[in-house]
């Protein structure tokens, strides 16, 4: 895709207001808590490195990204900070990951054993994440059975370093926290199960973080708050209000390159879902591929 220079359309990353948001959220994390910041998808949108070098002198202690390819464009950029994968990745690429220094999620028992076998070949060690499916739906142990087993075959296995626990909550951002409280309960039990002993066990995103959601976690994965959104989106309940202050990162600039006045009839755009009830006039925003601009940084694309 190639990205338009020569047109208006410019999207702008204040990188000021991520270092602020994210200064603010350390500012409010309990004693010993460590805040990583979460980049995948290009960090939201907003670039994925840039964001991750501002987080950095902003205080963040580690990334997270969804997928391994955005772990390895981390690292590409001299970052070495820790870096979890929050996605599942084929076992086959455990030695890569390994290899550099990139921690991985265990969705189950079965990818452990195959990772297993890929990281005996290269003799290497991978940090991996136990992820807990407490209710959200998405990847992680579920099932007690399968939890303990997994807990079992790691014990004594030097093919594995267990860096951390954790879950994603589904309805943080919501004043009705009965399912928060489900969830809460079912990963206290998955962790009363543990017979290895992870470095971090963490539950709070950003919503949990930033509304004081009562459960104990040593890492915060700072996501939406970082570029400035209230992630409290609940459409049957009322907005919760943050006890941080947030500063929206993002925006978008163009400008009208062509005005006209169309007539009684005419239609607007395919399928011609705008039509003129009487002479008006109209105008044409560019608004495709636009340019991305960062304050406070030298990069411009």
């Amino acid at each position: 895709m190639i990205t338009g220079i020569h047109r208006p359309a410019t999207v702008r990353v204040n990188l000021g207001a991520i270092k602020q948001n994210i200064e603010n959220e350390k500012k409010h994390l309990n004693p010993g808590q460590k805040l990583f910041a979460v980049v995948k998808a290009n960090g939201y949108g907003h670039g994925a490195v840039q964001v991750a070098k501002t987080a950095l002198k902003a205080g963040a202690d580690g990334f997270c990204v969804a997928i391994l390819d955005e772990a390895l464009e981390l690292r590409n950029a001299d970052i070495v900070k820790p870096i979890l994968v929050l996605g599942v990745v084929s076992p086959e690429y455990a030695p890569l990951a390994a290899a550099n220094d990139v921690s991985l999620t265990v969705p189950n028992l079965e990818w452990l054993k195959e990772a297993e076998k890929y990281l005996q070949k290269e003799d290497l060690q991978l940090k991996i994440h136990l992820g807990i499916d407490s209710g959200m739906g998405r990847i992680g142990f579920n099932e007690d059975d399968e939890f303990v087993a997994a807990n079992k075959f790691l014990e004594n296995n030097d093919s594995f370093f267990v860096e951390g626990m954790f879950a994603h909550f589904a309805s943080a951002d919501s004043a009705d926290d009965t399912y928060f409280k489900h969830q809460v309960e079912k990963f206290r039990h998955m962790k009363s199960l543990l017979t290895v002993h992870p470095k971090w066990i963490h539950v709070d995103n950003t919503a949990a973080s930033i509304f004081d959601k009562d459960i104990h976690s040593d890492i915060v994965r700072f996501g939406i708050g970082i570029y400035g959104l209230n992630p409290s989106s609940n459409p049957n309940s009322p907005d919760l209000k943050a006890d941080i202050e947030l500063k929206p990162a993002l925006s978008f600039v163009s400008e009208l390159t062509h005005v006209k006045t169309i007539h009684k009839g005419d239609g607007v755009g395919y399928g011609s879902t705008f039509v003129a009830d009487k002479d008006t006039i109209i105008g044409t925003v560019p608004v495709a591929m636009p340019m991305v601009g960062f304050a406070n940084s030298a990069v411009l694309r």
